[in-house]
């Protein structure tokens, strides 16, 4: 896929109550700091993820970046098209076309639910052009590339991978807080 930018999604922010803002803005601080060398990158913060607009950067070194970065559950290189069904299912056939594999499974959310189709109407809409213009199939038990299309307020887009951060972080993480934690009652 010819991705344009990378979709990070935090982790334990999600549950912050009040404060979550706050977390939320140090993380993309931390994010910016990480990736203080790459002087042409462009960022989008939510509440729930950041963009990373590359603007032509390679992806690879900034991904390798990422992965020190404390607060970060997932990334995803992303492709973001108009909000347009023909267009989603024109760009999605497309870029299929540049995956290797011959099996396809489609999962669609719609966080925007003013554009008037439904997920599963879209699902198979995408699924019906790729059907009937390439020799692709469909496989929803074990395919070998799985398409995501989110429809958002901004845009939709597509991606084929989800990059997990090590478990090994995250449960360092909650160790320590277990330490902090235990500290203090101890002192109390």
């Amino acid at each position: 896929m010819n991705y344009d930018r990378i979709m990070v999604r935090y982790g334990e922010l999600s549950t912050k109550g009040k404060n979550k803002k706050d977390f939320v803005n140090k993380l993309a601080s931390n994010i910016k700091h990480a990736l203080k060398n790459y002087t042409n990158l462009e960022y989008i913060v939510r509440l729930d993820h950041t963009y990373i607009i590359l603007n032509g950067s390679d992806v690879e070194p900034i991904l390798e970046r990422l992965k020190d970065v404390s607060g970060i559950h997932s990334m995803s290189m992303v492709l973001k098209v108009e909000s347009e069904i023909e267009t989603i299912k024109s760009v999605a056939c497309e870029q299929l076309k540049l995956e290797e594999g011959k099996t396809f499974k489609i999962k669609t959310k719609r966080a925007n639910k003013l554009f008037p189709i439904h997920s599963e109407d879209i699902t198979r809409q995408v699924a019906g052009r790729i059907l009937s213009t390439t020799d692709w199939k469909v496989d929803v038990h074990n395919p070998d590339i799985l398409l995501n299309i989110e429809v958002r307020d901004d845009g939709t887009y597509l991606f084929t991978k989800t990059i997990l951060m090590e478990e090994q972080k995250a449960k360092s993480l909650e160790e320590c807080i277990f330490l902090i934690i235990m500290q203090k009652n101890v002192m109390l």
